[in-house]
């Protein structure tokens, strides 16, 4: 028996005021490093993404250092320490300079010599100087004469955009060289509001020494021809390093005990006592050690080292995987952090996209970079205030199904509305409004926004995503919907989920009960009518002699699609699971008469669809209720091994174009791409526990034990398609393959995003970075990849 338990917490909080402005006109010799003598600060590594990442937290710092992996395929060693505070960071490039063909412009070189960059063990201390400065200081070894490259001082967010966008930076971010000599290098920024600074310091160590091949350029894009020589003889040299900042502080982290549920009261449900075991082994081990460096008093972060910042989409997506598990008052910061975010009446936001009252913040940028949007923006008198961004459509429609389930079906929530909804917000930008008042902007927007539909079911009245805005959904790549407008999951899953939200809360009261009866009329139009706007039919061969070519165009054998493909060991472990159709019918069961049926990923605005399979039919299962027995089907199929489905040994895939008609769709979704052919963490979360929760309600029809720790609320009547065993046996041998691949994934399985090559018939995992051309990569860490389900036999 395969048992699931899901994971992890996530709080969000105030903005922290800012700290003293620094002194530009002092001298620097006062900056004295101090090591903290903390008994236990919270340490981890992890070798993944194509990166060594060090994590560190104790009572003065909070800091992700990343080095290239050893087993990294790039000739260039990157150095990033990455700080919350602010969201701020530092990005050094390192090349071997005793390589020729080693030169530094705005691209990064792959010269043929190879240089190893490592952090010394256990060289790691927070650090503290004058006027609030605090940082990290520690050691590196050079094994090779190095050449410094481009260097980035201040904003985590200009280091992505430098690393993410082809290698361009704008100059306002350059640094200044502040002093040097044969053994220390200085660097200093000011932000760009005159309010902060961040100093690095490298010192190299007695057997190197640093020299200049001319006076250095006081910019980072011209970057300081800095060399790091060995001595005579010597094969590996140190060099320490020292960071130092003044950015607002986010407070102390939170230990796991204030966030977890004591192990004794996590049987929700069926629970048993292997799964409470499980469950004492992580919140005690290496994943609640993550998690704990993304949680802080002041708020809790998307993930390290990328999104070091609040996303409303990764909160509330992050809470509703793992809720279950969080003490009552995590939950309730967390929902603070996004109620005390919402727009209101143009207080939170200056910019020129469309906004209403009600909507959910997607972004908050802080720090260094929210000065440069606020120039950008034409309003450079704000400084560095925060700039609150609300351009995706799908945040607006999570919380208040996570508020639903919190109130209305956990036992944490369980009395506590009244209080929690009395609460007033502390955010400046809605200082004073209770959260009651500011929940109903957002049950309002939603109402709103969804009446359309619900009184005229067209393509037209979907939701589309804001105009103007090339994204709107957690695929907010350029390309994620394929060029579409009208994404499936928000329309097909997050809106019907969110008005039974709104329909459940009225019933218990704690929304205004008139309420009622408006959104459940609402919501059974957008079940019974949205969906079938996606829905895709084709012939049955055709549909099957897209996929032999997709094979062939994606250097795949021809047997992946026969059988159980990848999938042939399957032992279907799960009880009354069963193997697929025979292989005349390709596995399908969705198909009517000689067509076979998928959803589309999204539409574009005339209603084609983008005949692309995807993950986002996870969020009907998760979030909506009354699904029928097509859809179902549907998601049998979509289990299927990849590329007939989505399911790989790794993990499974979001995006899957092989039996779209549109082969140019082949290059916006393969393996290399953002959201295209590759693996999401909590992606598997949402496929998982979806489909976990349609199967509980099934009942004593479904002939399988499933213990689970979230609690749901059983409908009046088993769905009927709980009597179809073929139906039920497939979702199960689905949710086998599902689970084999979160096993197949390994230590990435924490990670945001990873791919595929097929090696020798094999799905073998490979770091997103060391495919994409734009440089786009995967955070080692990622909040809602806590969600993600964990194994034993």
């Amino acid at each position: 028996m395969k048992k699931l338990s899901l994971l992890f917490p996530l709080i969000l909080a105030a903005f922290c005021a800012a700290n003293q402005p620094f002194n530009y006109e002092r001298d620097l010799s006062f900056i004295q490093p101090e090591i903290n003598d903390l008994s236990d600060p919270l340490t981890y590594f992890v070798d993944v993404a194509g990166y060594e990442n060090t994590i560190y937290r104790d009572g003065v710092t909070s800091v992700q250092l990343l080095f290239s992996s050893s087993n990294s395929t790039s000739m260039i060693q990157r150095f990033i320490a990455a700080f919350p505070q602010g969201n701020s960071g530092v990005l050094m490039y390192f090349l071997n300079s005793n390589d020729s063909q080693a030169t530094f412009n705005n691209t990064v070189q792959q010269p043929n010599g190879r240089l190893a960059v490592k952090l010394v063990n256990n060289s790691l201390a927070s650090a503290r100087g004058d006027y609030n400065m605090n940082g990290i200081r520690g050691s590196m070894t050079f094994n090779n004469n190095a050449s410094l490259g481009v260097t980035i001082l201040g904003s985590v967010r200009a280091i992505r955009d430098y690393a993410e966008g082809y290698y361009h930076m704008d100059p306002i971010f350059n640094y200044t060289l502040v002093n040097y000599s044969s053994s220390q290098v200085t660097f200093r920024r000011a932000w760009i509001n005159g309010t902060f600074n961040m100093i690095v310091t490298l010192t190299s160590s007695d057997t190197s020494k640093l020299t200049f091949d001319a006076y250095p350029p006081a910019t980072s894009l011209s970057p300081v021809i800095c060399n790091f020589i060995l001595g005579n003889g010597v094969t590996m040299a140190t060099v320490d390093f020292l960071v130092l900042f003044n950015e607002s502080s986010i407070g102390p982290g939170i230990d796991k005990k204030h966030l977890f549920l004591p192990a004794p009261n996590v049987s929700i449900s069926a629970l048993d006592q292997a799964l409470t075991d499980l469950y004492n082994d992580q919140t005690n081990g290496l994943p609640a050690t993550e998690v704990a460096f993304l949680t802080h008093t002041s708020k809790f972060l998307a993930g390290g080292w990328r999104f070091l910042t609040y996303f409303g989409r990764d909160d509330m997506y992050s809470l509703r995987l793992f809720m279950a598990l969080l003490q009552p008052e995590a939950i309730e910061a967390a929902f603070s952090g996004v109620l005390e975010r919402l727009y209101l009446n143009g207080s939170n936001t200056y910019s020129k996209e469309q906004v209403f009252e009600g909507e959910v913040c997607h972004e908050e940028t802080i720090g260094d970079y929210s000065s440069y949007i606020n120039i950008n923006n034409g309003r450079g008198d704000l400084g560095g205030a925060p700039y609150y961004a609300y351009s995706m459509i799908d945040t607006d429609l999570l919380l208040l199904p996570s508020l639903a389930h919190y109130f209305l079906e956990l036992p944490q929530g369980k009395d506590r509305a009244y209080w929690f909804l009395m609460r007033t917000s502390s955010l400046d930008t809605t200082k004073g409004r209770t959260y009651y008042d500011l929940l109903h902007l957002n049950v309002k927007f939603v109402m709103d926004t969804s009446q359309p539909f619900a009184d005229n079911p067209s393509v037209d009245n979907l939701r589309h995503l804001k105009p103007g805005e090339p994204v709107g959904s957690w695929r907010d790549s350029s390309t994620g919907l394929g060029n579409g407008r009208i994404p499936f999951d928000v329309n097909v899953g997050l809106v019907p989920g969110c008005l039974r939200a709104i329909a459940s809360l009225a019933k218990a009261g704690i929304l205004d009960k008139s309420l009622e009866d408006t959104a459940d009329r609402y919501a059974t139009v957008w079940e019974q009518k949205a969906s079938g706007f996606f829905e895709v039919k084709m012939p049955i061969e055709q549909a099957f002699s897209h996929i032999l070519n997709y094979t062939q165009w994606a250097n795949l054998t021809a047997d992946l699609n026969y059988g159980e493909g990848a999938f042939n060991d399957s032992s279907f472990a799960v009880q009354g699971a069963a193997p697929t159709a025979p292989d005349t019918a390709h596995g399908w069961l969705s198909n009517d008469d000689t067509d076979h049926m998928f959803y589309a990923l999204s539409l574009f605005n005339d209603s084609t669809p983008v005949q692309t399979l995807h993950s986002d039919i996870g969020a009907p299962l998760l979030y909506a209720n009354n699904i029928s027995e097509r859809y179902m089907k549907a998601i049998a199929d979509a289990l299927l091994p990849f590329p007939k489905g989505l399911l790989t040994p790794i993990g499974p895939v979001v995006a899957n174009p092989a039996m779209d008609a549109n082969i140019n769709d082949y290059m916006l979704f393969d393996r290399a791409q953002y959201h295209g052919s590759v693996v999401w963490g909590f992606q598997n979360a949402i496929l998982a526990s979806g489909l976990i929760r349609q199967l509980s309600f099934c009942g004593s029809y479904l002939d399988s034990s499933l213990p689970f720790v979230d609690v749901y609320t059983q409908p009046a009547a088993i769905p009927p398609w709980c009597m179809n065993k073929e139906l039920v046996g497939a979702l199960l041998a689905g949710l086998d393959r599902l689970w084999r691949g979160f096993e197949g994934a390994g230590k990435n399985i924490y990670s945001e995003v990873w791919s595929y090559s097929y090696v020798n018939k094999k799905f073998v995992l490979t770091n997103l970075g060391d495919l994409s051309s734009s440089g786009m990569e995967g955070d080692a860490i990622q909040l809602w990849s806590y969600g993600t389900t964990d194994i034993v036999a």
